[in-house]
């Protein structure tokens, strides 16, 4: 009766994992957490996009709602809800990819991560290796969240881009509270230790990576207009500046224009899509009068 167990068992994560070998490029966005779906997004990099991306973009939730393949083909999007650009930057080099192009948001190099979000349990090596020949244990194809996703594809069509429920509508009440909360918040100034400390961690991440030849484009996501020009961000701007001075590195600045965002520093769907289409004209400008970069 045991043996039958076993076999039954052993029989059922073949087909699984022949299930996923075959249709797993069909599977998307199966995680049901937040905590999930950046473990997810960091596997899906590691197991499946490293090799076929050579354009990267690493930030916080605040670039996760930008639209990768319309920025350029080849895209993959590495920014982490709850997480700072270091956090990409740290699995670039924990999987030892080059990118061609990185795009590195500014606004979450200096933000300290929560530890119940860290991602260095997805580079782990022996967990990797398993990892890359049982793929059922990955958390993307875990059984409930791959039923899910399924049948949301098959009733609402699938999608790439990040959208929560938010990004689609306003409430202004929302916004205005968490407009004023973040305004002071914002207007503290940033710990220097602190600060300095994860502007140098940036340095030693992305100067390598230059040193190898990737062509490294530091950007600004917009946020709400009375945020915008506070102690904090015009901190995070002059770190930027100071860290990875023009022409060495590549900056694309903020436009003039407005931006609504959900929650004062989270654009809406129809702004996030303004916003991708900005960055891909800045892109193609910076390719153009530095050609031997990008």
């Amino acid at each position: 009766m045991i043996w039958k167990s076993i076999l039954t068992t052993l029989l059922l994560l073949i087909a699984y994992t022949l299930f996923i070998r075959y249709g797993g490029a069909t599977i998307s966005r199966t995680a049901q957490t937040t905590a999930q779906r950046n473990i997810v997004k960091a596997e899906e990099f590691l197991y499946e996009n490293s090799s076929q991306c050579d354009t990267l973009i690493v930030g916080s939730s605040m670039s996760e709602r930008l639209h990768s393949k319309r920025l350029i083909p080849h895209c993959y999007n590495l920014s982490f809800s709850g997480l700072s650009s270091l956090d990409g930057l740290y699995l670039i080099q924990a999987g030892g990819h080059r990118p061609n192009v990185l795009f590195v948001e500014i606004n979450s190099i200096a933000r300290e991560s929560p530890v119940s979000l860290d991602l260095t349990t997805v580079t782990d090596p022996n967990s990797r290796t398993l990892k890359q020949w049982l793929p059922f244990l990955r958390q993307k194809y875990q059984p409930v969240g791959v039923l899910k996703a399924l049948l949301r594809d098959w009733q609402q069509g699938s999608s790439d881009l990040i959208a929560p429920e938010t990004a689609s509508r306003l409430d202004t009440a929302l916004q205005q509270k968490m407009v004023h909360q973040l305004h002071s918040a914002m207007s503290l100034p940033l710990s220097v230790a602190a600060t300095d400390s994860s502007f140098k961690k940036a340095y030693a991440f992305l100067s390598r990576l230059q040193r190898q030849g990737t062509t490294v484009i530091l950007f600004e996501m917009p946020i709400n207009d009375q945020l915008k020009n506070l102690l904090a961000p015009r901190t995070i701007r002059d770190y930027a500046n100071r860290y990875f001075p023009a022409p060495q590195y590549q900056h694309i600045v903020l436009p003039a224009d407005s931006f609504r965002t959900s929650d004062g520093i989270h654009l809406l769907y129809d702004e996030s899509l303004y916003y991708t289409n900005y960055l891909h004209a800045q892109y193609e400008k910076l390719a153009q009068t530095a050609p031997k970069r990008i």
